[in-house]
């Protein structure tokens, strides 16, 4: 007789109640999300400060604070312009293949590297939220919100090939 495989050990996945409804939460995820993909590629400084305190704060389950206070002048406008060029790019080129998210468990693969929390709604439905820490890269912001829709809306996403 084999042996049976081990078991990966696995944590709790802990849930964050919200009185959000999950698909709000996704609808706002998708919206910072598109605002990005079509607006962020004539931002400046501003631009990107109005997008993460606005948009993208809204879409968030966040465990600090969303913009930290920097030294006036630390990051330049080329800075920020750079910035902001990687992230479309990256996200861009991510959305445009997502064959290899047929590979991939989304869910595990978000809550692993926390871009995403297990959430609970008003109604008790369960689902996924944006998950917002200090010091994230905008790439993967960018990528918890794309992940929070998917999870949510997998249908939505259209696969070719």
């Amino acid at each position: 007789m084999s042996a049976l495989p081990k078991l990966r050990e696995t944590r709790p996945v802990p849930v964050t109640v919200t009185q959000d409804l999950v698909l709000d939460i996704a609808d706002r995820a998708k919206d910072a999300l598109y605002e990005f993909l079509t607006e962020a590629p004539s931002w400046n400084k501003r631009g990107l400060v109005r997008w993460l305190t606005g948009p993208y704060d809204a879409a968030v389950i966040a465990s600090g604070p969303v913009l930290v206070p920097v030294k006036q002048g630390a990051v330049s406008e080329e800075q920020t312009r750079a910035i902001v060029k990687d992230g479309h790019e990256k996200i861009s080129a991510t959305l445009a293949d997502l064959a290899w998210a047929r590979s991939v468990d989304i869910g595990t693969w978000a809550l692993e590297e926390e871009l995403v929390v297990r959430i609970r709604d008003a109604r008790g439905g369960f689902g996924f939220a944006p998950l917002h820490r200090p010091g994230l890269a905008l790439y993967s912001r960018l990528l918890g919100l794309f992940a929070t829709d998917y999870l949510v809306r997998p249908l939505d996403y259209v696969w070719v090939g």
